[in-house]
């Protein structure tokens, strides 16, 4: 069992070796152990919020409900992961060395990082199917691609898994992919945050030429106005988020020093930990019906 009294210790007089280290590390994942179970919480207030209450596109609520459903997948093998790591956090024989994983449970560490890619890159399908929306002005309020949707979701998961599979089983390397998906992140970013220009400078211009857009065309770029918030928010976070993950990872798959390993997949872990509240924050308060029902609920509730 764990000393109460090592908290102390650690605090005032830590050293760092083994050990040490990885007392902190549990410590840490206890916190966020029960961070995460908030975030549930909050994700299924959020999810039945929006389903209540629709405010945007059927694609864009299907590509939400594919990024909340990757977020439970998410925390359930982390929950898992994280009773294994408490079972073992003074030894260090639990964990494959080169991988840093548990060898106990090698399936849900699996299970774990295939729905931590499906997570991420589903944040990139809900930006990918904004700009479509954007491209597709005229014509995208009554597009309702749900099989397509569907099709990329479940190509997404398939996609994930296979990835980690070869990764765990050293045919996929680790570094290239990481870095063109960062690449290819940071230029979606780019192209989105270049459509919200053009949108608001179609929105500013409706006011004036009301009859150079039909109906659809002024519905639609009104919902590209009130979602990019949602957007920005969501993409200013994975940039800041998938860049730390990124050097975490470099040093917990690549570095021969446990104390190292411990400390940057505390990191990793505490990104993903935190990824859920930005998200959830600006599509509730970045959506003014949804802000007002979760500000009336706050202050009316005894």
């Amino acid at each position: 069992m764990v000393e109460l009294g090592y908290i102390e210790n650690i605090l005032l007089d830590f050293e760092w070796n083994f050990p040490s280290i990885v007392r902190l590390y549990f410590f840490m994942q206890l916190f966020m152990f029960i961070i995460t179970l908030i975030s549930v919480i909050l994700v299924l207030w959020d999810g039945y919020i929006t389903y209540r209450y629709p405010q945007f596109h059927i694609n864009f609520g299907i590509l939400k409900a594919n990024l909340f459903i990757s977020f439970f997948v998410l925390t359930i093998a982390r929950q898992i992961i994280f009773i294994a790591t408490y079972q073992c956090y003074t030894k260090e024989n639990c964990y494959i060395t080169q991988l840093y994983i548990l060898k106990d449970y090698y399936h849900f560490e699996i299970l774990k990082y295939t729905s931590m890619i499906a997570f991420l890159v589903s944040a990139c399908w809900i930006t990918c199917e904004r700009i479509w929306a954007n491209i597709y002005l005229k014509s995208y309020e009554n597009k309702k691609s749900i099989k397509v949707i569907i099709i990329i979701v479940i190509f997404q998961w398939i996609a994930s898994f296979t990835a980690i599979w070869l990764f765990f089983n050293g045919y996929l390397p680790f570094l290239p992919p990481v870095i063109i998906g960062n690449l290819l992140y940071f230029l979606l970013a780019i192209v989105y945050y270049r459509l919200v220009a053009i949108n608001r400078h179609r929105h500013k211009f409706l006011k004036y030429a009301v009859n150079s857009y039909s109906l659809s065309e002024r519905f639609q770029v009104a919902e590209n106005v009130r979602t990019a918030p949602i957007i920005l928010s969501l993409l200013k976070v994975g940039l800041i988020l998938n860049t730390l993950q990124f050097f975490s990872a470099g040093v917990i798959f690549y570095s021969s020093e446990s104390i190292y390993k411990q400390i940057f997949k505390l990191i990793w872990d505490f990104c993903l930990t935190i990824y859920p509240y930005p998200v959830i924050i600006s599509i509730i308060f970045g959506v003014e019906k949804w802000r007002n029902i979760v500000l009336k609920f706050v202050f009316n509730f005894h």
